[in-house]
């Protein structure tokens, strides 16, 4: 996001302020039409990664509420393949947003899997 330096202390100073947002993301909003499919379909990606990057609940979300509408309307665009929802999920594990709880204890092999591979192709002699 620009500016947000010199915005720093106001949330402090009044919660309920209004900030302006302009990040880097929605700057480029006007190009897609020159930059083609594939931007498009990765801008509206990355719309979508962002607010569920940010809880709703969020006080910026209160604050910022031109910003994140324009986010929501970007984010309704976004592919729903599987190859892009598996680039969510990795963005959101990657940010800390979503967590995958560890494999407690391998799963146990079937009883014809647990002889080794050779011994399954050469016989146990």
């Amino acid at each position: 996001m620009m500016g947000r330096h010199r915005l720093s202390g106001v949330g402090k100073a009044d919660p309920k302020a209004s900030l302006p947002i302009l990040p880097d993301h929605l700057l480029y909003e006007d190009s897609i039409e020159v930059m083609g499919e594939e931007f498009e379909q990765g801008f509206y990606l990355s719309s979508k990664i962002g607010m569920l990057n940010i809880a709703e609940d969020s006080p910026v979300r209160a604050r910022s509420t031109a910003y994140f509408d324009r986010l929501e309307h970007n984010a309704r665009k976004a592919p729903t393949t599987p190859d892009a929802e598996h680039q969510i999920e990795l963005e959101l594990i990657e940010n800390g947003h979503l967590v995958i709880e560890p494999i407690e204890q391998e799963p146990e092999a079937p009883e014809d899997r647990k002889t080794g591979f050779f011994q399954r192709l050469f016989g146990s002699g």
